[in-house]
């Protein structure tokens, strides 16, 4: 999932409280948590160059 997500923010961002994390920080932690349980459901190929 690391190659697709920017691992430092992921870090800092599970890690920040939750009643002051702005909302739109919180859409982006939902999105990619929705991308890391799409690819171990589907398991696609990607390829970043």
């Amino acid at each position: 999932m690391f190659q697709v997500i920017y691992r430092k923010w992921f870090e800092v961002t599970v890690n920040t409280p939750p009643a002051v994390l702005p909302d739109h920080e919180r859409e982006k932690l939902d999105r990619a948590l929705d991308i890391a349980t799409w690819m171990d459901v589907y398991r696609p190929q990607i390829r970043v160059p």
